[in-house]
Order: structure tokens, then C-alpha cells, then sequence
């Protein structure tokens, strides 16, 4: 499973430097969405750069995260509620409030604040962290 992330990685950034047309990478998505039919990866990824650069959207996630947080739930029953998929899709504009079931936020915060030349090992790092919780969280129990 590692090397098939690690060649998805590799992909993305030899398509990343190349530039390579999102036709060619994403055909599914280019399919329904024609309008980056000749935007190229590394295109897209700088306007969607300067969009969250625009909006400080580092500094708001930075303030996101640095907030008091308080546990909705214990890590096991989260994976538990997710494992019997008692989980719900939430329109974006809906989420205020709500609890998140994935990481997405984390990449956003990734893409906007880690500079384009680290990104590679961050995202490589951010991987084996997230396994690592996902073993030490989502399996945990209670001792008593």
C-alpha cells in the first residue's frame, strides 16, 4: 500500500513539474468539468495558491487550529460512527459547527502555507503521521 502512495506521489510531481495538461492527468474530471481542458497542473495549483493567498486562508486555518478545541466525541466512537457510515455529506456553506469526518482542512492548510518546493516530503510525512494516528487513535479502548 505504501509504494502504491509513494508512486501516486512520484506521478503527481514529475505531472506537477511537467506541467503536464489536466486532460492528461484528471481525464475524468476534465470530462465534467471542460473548462480545464488546457489548464495545466502546475497552472491550476498556482491559481488555486493565489486564491488562498488572497484570502489569508493561512492565517485563518492557523487561527482555526490554534482555537480552543473541544472534543465532540472519543476517537474510537468517530472511526466506529464512520466504519457503520453513520456519517452525513454536508453542503460547504453548512459546516459552521459541525464535525468534520476527514482531513480535507489539513490538506488546505498544507497547500497554502508549506512552500512548493517542500511539498513532496510534506506530504510524505503528513501520510505516515496519519496512519500512525489512525493505528493509535481509531483502535484505542478504554482500559476500565
Amino acid at each position: 500500500r505504501w509504494n502504491t502512495l509513494l508512486t501516486a506521489l512520484q506521478q503527481f510531481k514529475d505531472d506537477y513539474d511537467k506541467n503536464h495538461p489536466l486532460w492528461k492527468v484528471t481525464p475524468d474530471f476534465v470530462a465534467k468539468q471542460p473548462r480545464y481542458e488546457r489548464v495545466g497542473l502546475k497552472d491550476l495549483c498556482q491559481q488555486i495558491h493565489d486564491v488562498y493567498k488572497a484570502n489569508d486562508v493561512a492565517r485563518l486555518t492557523t487561527e482555526m487550529y490554534l482555537s480552543d478545541m473541544i472534543p465532540a466525541m472519543r476517537p474510537a466512537d468517530a472511526f466506529a460512527r464512520m466504519a457503520h457510515r453513520d456519517i452525513e455529506r454536508v453542503p460547504i456553506d453548512d459546516l459552521e459547527g459541525r464535525v468534520t469526518a476527514v482531513l480535507f482542512p489539513a490538506f488546505l492548510w498544507m497547500a497554502a502555507v508549506v512552500p512548493a518546493r517542500h511539498r513532496a516530503a510534506w506530504v510524505a510525512v503528513f501520510a505516515c503521521l496519519q496512519g500512525f494516528v489512525a493505528v493509535m487513535f481509531f483502535t484505542w479502548r478504554p482500559i476500565f
